[in-house]
């Protein structure tokens, strides 16, 4: 009866898909209103402590920082009324604040900004991006206990000005302040909620084009225009819709009945769908890779590790799991991340190609083993959350190390905000792990696994690469830099901590009359304040 049913199914999606979209009800009436899909709920609708990329879309429609992004995606005043006066030596920002309000009417000021960025680096906030903010003058000490708050670099010299000192001159550091993590905080709002602040749409004060006027957990969300923002004549949207969409099949049946404008399809609609007008490909800033725990006994051997690396055909994958929708990766920085200022990173640093190499993988296995003083290789546990397309790929990985190493591998699926705090406890053998690009900067990827980084998930360690990255920081020399962290990624792929998997891309179904809706390569899905349903 089950295999019936999903046949007809099938049937029924398949026929819809080639008879295309019906009608959407969107923009009828006086009301503009846009309706989108996302696979997961967000995690973390606190600012100090988000780190996912659906919560940092959420915020990055409802909340603005210092800096933000024009209709052209150019770096653009948003809190700050003008672009900020720097010191010559490059390290001074100073920032003056426009007329902004939070949706209760209170004025947005300076304060709010030094309190949000000191909370989320107070070390019991526990914030796992607290690194980004490490480039201000005493962050790193003060989130580790060592210097109190006082001495961080960030001060409101008065309501409307803020001033910001940094150790080094940092050139990505404007582009840094549209990340949700520098968005501000009021103080007194923050402490009146408590343990309930963020966790529900009115436990929350807004002062972005939007507001989250609804939330119903694990279903879907809404925004409404955000009546009290500075900018609100540019805003056209009164309303954007998102339901949870855990498949690809039930987003594209959603879209061709006209209750979604735009969804996000998988590898066989994607293949499938291809030719439609409304088909549309986006190339993102971001990377799918697998992680090894080197608490686990089995891959602190790097032999071990780099005959998992050499034991799966990546470009298989992405044929047959991606539908050569995104292609292989061997880097860990991906395409379109900036280089010198005329190339891009990836222009500069050439991928080093490896072909799978089951004969090899198992030579190195079988050493891996013996210097492990193991006859057997363990069960390895594979983790993962519960996306359609991650499951296919733990399942690709598994069939291809049973068979090229013999190594026996279970999956462990888990609802997205189990399986983030699974993988920061580092509760895994192997994860499937993703990382995207919150801002456009090669260093933003290569940080990710210095020894002390809080997404270092395995655990590696290697004293040259460290050495490597804090050289590449300390230069104001673009090309300088970018040839460091290029060494530093060799380093990385040589020794398999981890093995890149595919450059993500995506693919939707997106309607025509969705004009100006934003999916920017690096930082959140969707920009929506220019968007408009004509």
């Amino acid at each position: 009866m089950k295999k019936i049913g999903w046949i007809f199914m099938a049937v029924t999606l398949i026929l819809s898909a080639c008879n295309g979209p019906a009608p959407s009800e969107s923009g009828k009436g006086d009301q503009k209103v846009l309706r989108m899909s996302e696979e997961q709920e967000p995690p973390m609708l606190d600012s100090a402590k988000s780190s996912d990329g659906i919560s940092f879309t959420v915020l990055a429609n409802t909340m603005e920082g210092l800096m933000t992004f024009d209709s052209r995606q150019r770096l653009a005043p948003g809190v700050a009324k003008e672009m900020p006066k720097v010191s010559r030596d490059g390290k001074i920002y100073t920032f003056h604040l426009r007329d902004a309000r939070w949706s209760d009417g209170s004025p947005v000021t300076a304060q709010d900004f030094e309190y949000a960025w000191k909370r989320a680096l107070h070390p019991e906030t526990a914030s796992e991006y607290a690194f980004i903010f490490y480039d201000i003058e005493n962050a790193q000490k003060y989130n580790q206990g060592k210097v109190k708050a006082e001495s961080v670099g960030v001060k409101a010299l008065d309501d409307k000005t803020l001033k910001v000192t940094l150790q080094r001159p940092v050139p990505a550091f404007l582009s840094k302040t549209t990340v949700p993590s520098f968005y501000p905080q009021k103080k007194a709002f923050v402490e009146k909620m408590g343990n309930r602040y963020a966790k529900e749409a009115d436990t929350l004060l807004y002062n972005g084009p939007f507001k989250l006027a609804q939330w119903k957990h694990n279903s879907g969300w809404k925004y409404v225009k955000n009546d009290r923002y500075w900018d609100k004549d540019r805003v056209k949207l009164d309303e954007v819709s998102w339901k949870v969409v855990k498949d690809p099949a039930t987003g594209v049946n959603l879209y061709n009945t006209g209750e979604l404008d735009v969804t996000k399809l998988g590898g066989d609609f994607s293949s499938r769908l291809k030719g439609r007008k409304d088909f549309k490909p986006v190339t993102g800033a971001s990377l799918g890779y697998l992680v090894m725990n080197q608490e686990q006994k089995l891959f602190s051997n790097e032999k071990i590790r780099r005959a998992v690396a050499a034991a799966i055909d990546r470009e298989a994958h992405s044929k047959v799991v991606l539908k050569d929708v995104a292609p292989a990766a061997y880097g860990f920085v991906p395409p379109g991340i900036t280089g010198d200022g005329e190339k891009t990173f990836r222009e500069v640093v050439a991928e080093r190609k490896s072909e799978t190499d089951p004969a090899k993988a198992k030579k190195w296995f079988r050493g891996g083993l013996q210097e492990l003083g193991l006859k057997k290789a363990p069960v390895i546990e594979y983790l993962t959350d519960g996306t359609e397309l991650n499951r296919k790929t733990a399942e690709f990985i598994q069939e291809q190390l049973k068979k090229n190493l013999g190594l026996e591998v279970t999956i462990r699926t888990q609802p997205l905000k189990v399986y983030l705090d699974s993988v920061m406890k580092k509760d895994f053998d192997i994860a499937f792990a993703t990382w995207g690009a919150a801002y456009n900067d090669p260093l933003y990827f290569m940080d990710v696994w210095r020894t002390d980084a809080p997404y270092n998930y395995g655990g590696w360690s290697d004293p040259e690469y460290d050495r490597l990255i804090r050289a590449a920081r300390d230069t104001r020399e673009l090309g300088e830099q970018v040839r460091m962290a290029g060494k530093a990624e060799q380093i990385l792929v040589e020794q398999a901590p981890m093995v890149p998997l595919y450059y993500r891309s995506y693919t939707y179904l997106w309607r025509e009359n969705v004009k100006s809706l934003i999916r920017p390569p690096a930082g959140p899905s969707f920009l929506l304040k220019h968007a408009s349903v004509e």
